[in-house]
């Protein structure tokens, strides 16, 4: 937010598009400093709690939760930041996927407006091999990470019980997320193909220092402006 309240365009453009905005939590830091807020995900559990998170902001008409593909979308509204968090973009299938979710961004944007996202970069994603377990007396949670190097993608695996509420009984789930590796130099390219421009990579305690080589980060912010 900081970011964007320094450029020139957040003293005229006070519309915020949260692609794949999950549970609504950022969504929630721009809206309590007076920002609109259009919030977009596929996920209609993630959209119900994101409605929930942000209640207050949707009855006062400055927030909005929708069901949207982001890679096939178009907006009336026209946003001078659009922002994705927590890798969102990592979970898109292939190049052409990402140059449409870059080209339906960009369509949605004013001009000089901004396009932030973050990645898991290569580096990022093969150190994903690991095993993490939490429990405590309402859940227990397993956490298996591992990097398909023949397909390029990281494997999330999260299984385990949720305790129910007044009973001794647990629901047990299991959930299965990919992420997908992508050359930094091959999103910029996509970036520029779509029309994007001042595109450089950043990490998350400053957006605006400049990073020469995304590649040995393990996850980088990108910075690109219509």
């Amino acid at each position: 937010m900081k970011f964007y309240q320094q450029q020139e365009i957040s003293k005229t453009n006070k519309n915020v598009l949260d692609i794949c905005c999950g549970t609504g939590q950022l969504a929630l830091e721009f809206l309590q400093e007076n920002y609109y807020v259009l919030g977009v995900d596929l996920s209609p559990y993630m959209l119900f709690y994101a409605r929930k998170n942000n209640k207050e902001f949707i009855k006062k008409g400055l927030a909005e939760f929708r069901a949207v593909n982001a890679s096939d979308f178009s907006l009336e509204t026209k946003f001078g930041l659009a922002i994705s968090s927590y890798d969102a973009i990592n979970h898109l299938e292939g190049t052409p996927l990402i140059k449409d979710c870059f080209q339906c961004v960009y369509n949605s944007v004013v001009r000089k407006g901004y396009f932030i996202f973050d990645l898991n970069t290569r580096l990022g994603l093969e150190r994903w091999n690991s095993i993490n377990i939490n429990e405590s007396k309402k859940f227990l949670l397993i956490i298996k990470g591992v990097f398909d190097r023949e397909n390029n993608r990281a494997i999330t695996r999260a299984s385990g019980f949720i305790k129910e509420e007044d009973s001794n009984l647990y629901n047990r789930f299991e959930e299965v997320v990919y992420n997908y590796a992508y050359d930094m130099s091959e999103i910029r390219k996509l970036l520029k193909s779509t029309g994007w421009r001042n595109i450089y990579f950043a990490g998350i305690n400053n957006l605006n220092t400049k990073i020469k080589n995304p590649e040995k980060e393990e996850r980088v912010f990108i910075i690109a402006q219509k």
